[in-house]
């Protein structure tokens, strides 16, 4: 029984699927074709960069959350708290 999530799977392929989308919209625009080159690991940092970057600036690492993560709104006034079924 798998006991986690492959989060690169679905990450790599949805950064693939957006690289093709654009590539596709160069070729039309410009007539030339595009290298795609796709990066798991750096399309997996985009999941955690509110938590490295906490810890870089004060040396701490980030609470975890008992089910969900805490995101803070673009005011400042409102925390939002999305729960993960199941966990």
């Amino acid at each position: 029984m798998q006991t986690h999530v492959a989060y690169g799977d679905a990450c790599g392929g949805m950064n693939a699927g957006a690289a093709l989308l654009v590539g596709l919209f160069h070729r039309k625009k410009t007539g030339k074709g595009q290298r795609i080159d796709i990066s798991q690991v750096e399309g997996l940092h985009q999941l955690g960069v509110h938590g490295s970057i906490e810890q870089s600036l004060t040396g701490q690492a980030p609470k975890r959350w008992v089910h969900g993560t805490q995101f803070l709104c673009h005011t400042e006034y409102l925390r939002v708290l999305i729960p993960i079924p199941g966990w």
